[in-house]
Order: C-alpha cells, then structure tokens, then sequence
C-alpha cells in the first residue's frame, strides 16, 4: 500500500512538474506576444510595467483600433486593402490563439491546482502513514528506553536504597557517637567548671597563704632581728655569768678557806673548852 501510494506520489509530481513547465512556456509565449502588443501601441510603449493591469484582450482591442485608424488614413492606396484583409485576418487568429492560449492555461492552472491538492493528499497521507510508522518506532524505541532507564533506575534505586540505609546507619551510630560526646562534653563541661571553682578556690587559698607567708617572713625575719639581739644579749649574759662563776668560784674557795680555818679555830676551841671543862671537873672533885 505505502509503495502504491509513493508511486502514485511520484507520478503525480511529475505531472505537476510537466505541467508546470508547460504554463511557464505559455506564460513566456503571453508575455513576448503582450511586449509585441505594446510594442505596436502609439508607436511603442517605454515603460511596459504601466500596462501589466490590463488584459490581453484590452490590449488586442487597442491595437486594433489604431490598426483601423491608419488603415482608414490610407484608403485610396489598393495595396492598403489587401494589408488591412491580412491584418484582420492575423489579428482574428491571434484573437482566437490568445482565447485558446487563455483557456489552455486556465485549464492547465486548474489541473495544477487539482494536481497539487492530491499530491498534497497523497504526500500528507504519505507522510501520516510514514509519521505513524516513524511514530510507532519511535514510540518502541522510546518504550524501550524507558525499559531500560526503568530498569537502570531501578538498580540505581535498590543501590541508592542501600546507600541511603548504609547512611542511615552510620547516622544513627553517628547520632549515638555525638551523644556520648556531648554527654561526654557536659560531664567534661561540668568537670572543667568543678576544676575551675576549686582552681579559683585554690587560687583564693593561695593568695591567703602567700599574704600569710608574707607575713611568716616578716615574723621571721623579726624573730631573726630578735634572736640577734638575743644571741648578743645571752652571749653578753654568758660573759657575765663566766665572770660571776669565777667570783662565785673564788668566794666558794675563801668561804671553804675560811671555814676550814673556823672549823679550825671551833676545833681548837672545843679542845681548849673541854680541857676547861676536865680543870672543873677535877677542882670540884677536890
């Protein structure tokens, strides 16, 4: 059926070309036998494009009309009759070819049109079967790809699927490992601010004992100034009770001294006493 029609399509536009060629010979012929009308009018006509308006048959006329003028003119010449029978004779003849002319391309631009409206039937029912064909392959071609992307985007939806759980995982560990780090955080927060209360509290303790070590020195280095002078005091003292020792020394010595010479003289006079004592005796006893 599509080659009948191609072959009926390819007929046709020849026949149409064949036509065409033909109406373009006609027009040429018109055209050359209009510029020969002008031509023979008053003479000849400069600018023929004034003229395209007006029809052969106008043309014809006018120029049969002054063909009568100047055969008028002539009359009494016996050649002009003869001329003028031959004119009208031609100009009857170029009447009838120009009707016939006319006709034939009137018929022959109306089979033109005929033929074109079925070649353009024909090409457009052509063309519908043709696009349909085209259509429907495009359409298993498309079906087809869409086939394949559908199967494509299915693996790379089950890959997707897999990734999108694979990181839905990891998320979640993630999510649990950012827990633990900001519990982690908090308790190192709450670490660090138990730390900086006892550092500050330290610090504070510090300051204290720094000021009372300063204080400690001072004290110390009164007590130092103090011992000094102790030390000078006591050595001063020693001095003096090594001094007084040896008077005490030497006052023990004389006091031994002198009461071993009283013991002495105590003896001596005991001695004496109790010899005193045996003379009363005796004289009483006598």
């Amino acid at each position: 059926m599509m080659v009948n029609q191609a072959e009926k399509s390819v007929s046709l536009a020849l026949e149409v070309s064949k036509q065409k060629d033909e109406l373009a010979i006609l027009r040429q012929e018109a055209a050359a036998f209009r510029s020969t009308l002008l031509k023979g009018i008053n003479g000849g006509v400069e600018d023929s494009k004034n003229y395209e308006h007006v029809s052969l048959e106008d043309l014809l006329r006018i120029r049969l009309q002054e063909g009568t003028s100047a055969s008028a003119a002539a009359d009494d010449l016996p050649s002009q009759k003869s001329i003028k029978e031959e004119s009208v004779g031609v100009i009857r003849r170029l009447e009838q070819m120009a009707a016939e002319e006319k006709e034939r391309s009137d018929e022959l631009e109306a089979r033109c049109i005929a033929l074109k409206d079925e070649v353009a039937a024909a090409i457009k029912q052509n063309e519908g079967v043709e696009n349909l064909h085209v259509r429907i392959s495009q359409m298993n071609e498309r079906l087809r790809n869409e086939r394949e992307q559908k199967s494509k985007l299915s693996k790379e939806l089950n890959e997707e699927t897999k990734k999108v759980e694979a990181l839905s995982d990891h998320i979640e560990k993630l999510m649990i490992h950012l827990k633990h780090e900001a519990i982690s955080k908090a308790r190192s927060l709450s670490d660090q601010s138990k730390l900086q209360r006892e550092l500050d509290s330290t610090n504070v303790r510090i300051e204290h004992l720094e000021k009372k070590n300063d204080r400690k020195d001072k004290a110390i280095a009164d007590l130092r100034e103090t011992g000094k002078l102790l030390e000078d005091q006591l050595r001063l003292m020693d001095e003096k009770y090594m001094d007084i020792r040896s008077k005490l020394d030497w006052t023990r010595t004389q006091t031994n001294k002198i009461c071993k010479q009283k013991e002495q003289e105590l003896l001596q006079l005991r001695e004496k006493f109790s010899l005193l004592e045996d003379k009363n005796d005796v004289s009483r006893s006598v």
